[in-house]
């Protein structure tokens, strides 16, 4: 029985323009570029001077329902800010060590050289 992977074209897209950002890798296409490709698939206006907050709102529109938004929180740098929200009274520990889950303790308990993550109980 073959294997087949499915993967959303924008996920395929959308990680050379964070890379070409972050300098990377140097290769023929402009952030611009790989945006509009985006954007035109979707019938959206073309992208003109995509900076580093606009790369990741697009992120955010097009991998909204994907399970990427924490994963680019952290990569942006923007994990720890308050993004507020209309009637949100909840807030969230900015501690920079909540970038790592912890290990589940029954997997430190398997293995012995495993060490709890900084900011989560030893036991």
């Amino acid at each position: 029985m073959p294997l087949y992977l499915i993967v959303k074209y924008d996920d395929l897209r959308s990680p050379d323009g964070k890379k070409i950002k972050f300098s990377l890798y140097c290769c023929a296409h402009t952030p611009d570029w790989l945006v509009t490709q985006l954007r035109t698939r979707a019938g959206a206006p073309a992208a003109a001077g995509i900076d580093p907050d606009g790369l990741l709102d697009e992120r955010l529109r097009e991998l909204s329902w994907a399970g990427w938004r924490r994963n680019d929180l952290i990569r942006f740098g923007k994990f720890e800010i308050d993004y507020p929200l209309p009637n949100d009274v909840l807030t969230m520990s900015k501690d920079v060590t909540r970038r790592l889950f912890p290990i589940p303790i029954m997997e430190i308990r398997l293995n012995t050289n495993l060490v709890q993550n900084e900011g989560y109980p030893k036991n």
